[in-house]
């Protein structure tokens, strides 16, 4: 799952703490996958 996958990315570190580019690649890499949830949702619903 890709949320699975961006918190294991972030979680490389495993100091406890996220820097300005692990915080930012989170944001957005969950915006990467709301969108494609949203495209595949609205594809599904017979809407482009």
């Amino acid at each position: 799952m890709a949320l699975e996958k961006i918190l294991r990315d972030l979680e490389q570190s495993r100091d406890g703490r996220v820097g300005f580019q692990g915080f930012f690649s989170l944001v957005a890499g969950l915006t990467i996958a709301c969108n494609d949830y949203f495209v595949l949702h609205m594809k599904q619903r017979g809407r482009k």
